[in-house]
């Protein structure tokens, strides 16, 4: 499973960060299909919550599970809400 190219920061996989948010997608809220990977408009995606062009990190508390389609939708329209990571 892959990591985002040429990003510093930490190694972080859509498994590992789609099982740590429950594989709901953190826009939209439905949940995203774990088993499906390309680059499909339902397929999940690491999506930066503080965008990299922004000044975000490339770290855990920084990203989250969504669908490739929210992650696009949403773009770099701006910082979205932190949430808690435990």
């Amino acid at each position: 499973h892959s990591t985002r190219a040429g990003a510093k920061g930490e190694r972080i996989t859509i498994t590992a960060i789609g099982n740590r948010d429950a594989w709901q997608c953190h826009i939209c809220k439905r949940t995203i299909n774990r088993k499906q990977r390309g680059n499909g408009p339902l397929h999940p995606s690491i999506d930066h919550l503080i965008p990299l062009s922004c000044g975000g990190t490339h770290t855990k508390d920084n990203v989250a599970i969504a669908h490739r389609q929210c992650n696009s939708e949403r773009c770099v329209s701006g910082e979205v809400q932190l949430r808690l990571v435990g």
